[in-house]
Parts: C-alpha cells; sequence; structure tokens
C-alpha cells in the first residue's frame, strides 16, 4: 500500500500550513533525543515500559536537529510514500528558520545523512516498523538539492496516533534541544500529564548524571518556551513536570 491517505484519514498538508505530521510512537520512544549533534555513539536498543514500546536503532544517536529534518522530510514525503521527493536546503532553512550560511546547509545535509544511514526496528503492540528513517536519498552535483523518498511501512506507525507539530513554533525555540523535545514530546497529549523528572531524563536520553542539574536544563528550557511561544509550565507537589498547551484548555 504506497499510500498513506489509503489506509488512515490524515491530513493532507495544505499550501502555507505551518504543522508537520509524526506518529506519536516516534516522539515518545526517544529516538529522537537531547544528544550532542553529530555524536559517533551507537544507539543500540531499548524498551519504554509504560506504552508496551521497543525500539533499536542501528546508527548514531538522533539529534532534535535531525528530528527538525525529518519533519521537512515529512511534510512533503508523507503524501507520496515510496516516490522520489525533491529536498531543497534554501528551503528547508526557511522552515527551521536558520541562517541560510554554509554551517546551517552543512548541518542539514549532515542529517540527511544520518537519517538515510538510520535504521530501526520499532513495536509498538500492532504496530511495528523495521527499515530506514529515510528510505532512499541521492543528490545532484552541488549537493543543494537532494531526492529522498519515504518507505510506505512508515503507515503503521501512525495508525495509532499521531501528532501535529507547529513548525514555526519549532523555529520559536532556537537551537535548545530540551525546549524542543519538551515541546514536541508534549504536543502528543491531548491534556496535562506530569512527569518525573527521572522519566524525562530517561525519555530524552539525557547523559546528565546529577537529577539536579537535569532539572536546571529543563527549567532553563521550560523558560524558553514561556518567552517564545506563551505556553505555562510548572513542578507539582509531588515534583513531577508539566507543560501546558493553551489551545487545549
Amino acid at each position: 500500500m504506497s499510500s498513506l491517505r489509503y489506509l488512515i484519514d490524515f491530513p493532507v498538508r495544505m499550501p502555507r500550513s505551518p504543522e508537520s505530521h509524526i506518529a506519536n510512537v516516534l516522539i515518545r520512544s526517544g529516538l529522537f533525543g537531547v544528544t550532542r549533534y553529530g555524536t559517533n555513539q551507537d544507539a543500540g536498543k531499548w524498551r519504554i515500559q509504560g506504552w508496551n514500546l521497543s525500539i533499536a536503532l542501528e546508527g548514531r544517536k538522533l539529534s532534535q536537529k535531525d528530528l527538525d529534518v525529518w519533519l521537512v522530510c515529512l511534510k512533503e514525503g508523507v503524501r507520496c510514500l515510496g516516490q522520489p521527493v525533491p529536498f531543497g536546503i534554501r528551503r528547508a532553512l526557511g522552515l527551521l528558520g536558520l541562517n541560510p550560511n554554509g554551517r546551517s546547509s552543512a548541518g542539514i545535509r549532515e542529517s540527511l545523512i544520518r537519517l538515510n544511514q538510520a535504521r530501526i526496528s520499532i513495536t509498538q503492540g500492532d504496530a511495528c516498523y523495521d527499515g530506514r528513517l529515510i528510505h532512499t536519498l541521492n543528490r545532484d552535483l552541488s549537493g543543494n538539492r537532494f531526492i529522498y523518498s519515504l518507505d510506505p511501512g512508515l503507515v503503521n506507525l501512525w495508525l495509532p496516533g499521531y501528532t501535529r507539530i507547529n513548525m514555526t513554533h519549532r523555529a520559536r525555540l532556537g537551537r535548545n534541544q530540551y525546549a524542543k523535545w519538551l515541546h514536541a514530546y508534549f504536543s502528543s497529549f491531548d491534556r496535562v500529564r506530569p512527569h518525573s523528572f527521572e522519566a524525562l531524563r530517561m525519555l530524552c536520553g539525557c547523559e546528565e548524571k546529577s537529577i539536579y542539574g537535569f532539572k536546571r536544563k529543563i527549567v532553563t528550557a521550560s523558560k524558553i518556551i514561556e518567552k517564545n511561544l506563551g505556553y505555562a509550565w510548572g513542578i507539582d507537589s509531588r515534583d513531577r513536570y508539566f507543560l501546558r498547551f493553551p489551545e487545549r484548555e
């Protein structure tokens, strides 16, 4: 089955839409964490107890910058799974709110290659997928225009549920990976769900050994979200963190 719309009522991106759509299981699995950009660490296998979710990643750990680039791919590629889709570096820079310089362009190219090399095996209940995040990737001689395709099998991960992520809002969070991770992760819930800091540290893949140090990073990121998006956040009486989306009140 080559079309996502053939299987489920998946919203088709309209012109000038600021949204991209991603399966909840991919956001909640820790696949895209807060790892250092370009790290050579192997990701390995892990299991998320709360959602009966198991995942294995062959390749380097993936960051929020990699998720940024994959969300750009999903905006177009999800409408024509298995078919070649053009990817323009300049357009991606605009969607991600990045300065059109050599460093930003090189970062996008590196993420595309990393996503093409990343092979995942993921299972949640009856939903499963075994394949690459970017199925095929080719580029012209200039290195500024790529042609990619997404595996039709990805559709299985959208069946249990998916999340609309506003790319314009995400771009306002700048380069803070913790702010972007919090925004994406809590976007996948339709109501406020407090989490312990230990759970958040595990889910985002933070290597901060001190829970106090991690907590400071979350507070700093939350202030960025509050300042740029106006979302309220807090810590409840049980020392659990929550992020509140005003449009869901």
